[in-house]
């Protein structure tokens, strides 16, 4: 029989740290320890601070019963985060077992409603952006990378100029720089590649290593290019985020002929699933693939099969 450690002399901070401290230990990114350490924070400011797990469950239940209902996002990123907080606290034996799972508490379902942008809206920005004005030749070029290879802004502000090859047309996104932690290797158009290698030779030698930092030479921040991306928008009348441009590569992927394996690999995801929910399939697509491969057309003469 499994023997329960007594730990009334403890705390959830102490344990709570005692996470944290193990987090670091493996390396985790800076990014997702930032992350724990912001959900965790949270609800140790609103808990009784105990490893009483019947308190617990009704303060989990309390704190999540606050969480505005705006997006399965802003439910799901403290689930996960505490979620594995309490797993490791019951493994260790400083609870019973992990209050969520008794609570049968689940995540929200994410039905992936973000909308790609249009192509036509990324042409009108694109051509908007001033090139002899280097931030917005920066912009011009990170619009093509991410439109070109579905890469997540959060790595490509990562991006040093030794991870670009513009001889294999490619850039390594490091283990340290993956969200997943995994090594890959986005292959670029030609015109995309021409574009950075114009952009590197009017980027001043003596800045630092980043491929796309800011006018001062630092590393680009998601809230700077964010709010780049809302005055570009303003001036040209037209409504997109980055993000959706990630989603514009996906849905364009598939319609253009690609695959959704080659595809997960392209994006960095460990889960098909995660792949399928950035794509927005057209009813143009759908009818195509319907009418080429539908079964049905295996009892018909070859001759008569309709051509789209």
């Amino acid at each position: 029989m499994r023997m329960k450690m007594v730990c009334d002399d403890r705390t959830l901070r102490e344990v709570a740290n005692e996470f944290l401290a193990l987090k670091k230990a493996q390396k985790v990114r800076e990014r997702t320890l930032s992350d724990y350490k912001k959900y965790i924070d949270k609800f140790l400011d609103q808990s009784q601070n105990t490893l009483d797990v019947d308190v617990l469950k009704i303060e989990i239940l309390e704190y999540f019963a606050d969480i505005p209902k705006t997006s399965p996002a802003r439910f799901n990123h403290p689930y996960q985060y505490l979620h594995a907080l309490f797993e490791w606290c019951a493994k260790q034996d400083y609870l019973p077992y992990n209050p969520f799972q008794k609570l049968q508490l689940k995540k929200v379902r994410d039905e992936g409603n973000v909308q790609p942008a249009e192509i036509k809206d990324i042409q009108t920005l694109l051509k908007s952006l001033d090139k002899h004005n280097y931030t917005e030749l920066r912009d011009y070029n990170i619009v093509l990378l991410i439109l070109d290879t579905g890469i997540r802004t959060s790595e490509l502000m990562s991006i040093t100029n030794e991870d670009y090859d513009p001889e294999a047309m490619s850039i390594v996104i490091r283990p340290d720089v993956a969200k997943t932690s995994r090594c890959r290797t986005l292959y670029l158009s030609a015109m995309t590649n021409t574009s950075l290698k114009k952009f590197l030779k009017v980027k001043p030698k003596d800045w630092e290593r980043w491929l796309f930092p800011t006018r001062d030479g630092k590393q680009l921040k998601a809230n700077v290019l964010g709010r780049n991306f809302r005055k570009y928008c303003e001036r040209t009348g037209v409504k997109f985020t980055p993000y959706q441009i990630r989603h514009s590569f996906a849905t364009f992927y598939l319609e253009n002929g690609g695959d959704l394996f080659t595809l997960q690999r392209q994006m960095g995801h460990t889960d098909l699933q995660m792949t399928k929910r950035y794509t927005e399939i057209s009813d143009k697509l759908l009818v195509e693939c319907h009418q080429n491969y539908s079964p049905i057309g295996l009892l018909q003469d070859s001759s008569r099969r309709v051509k789209v």
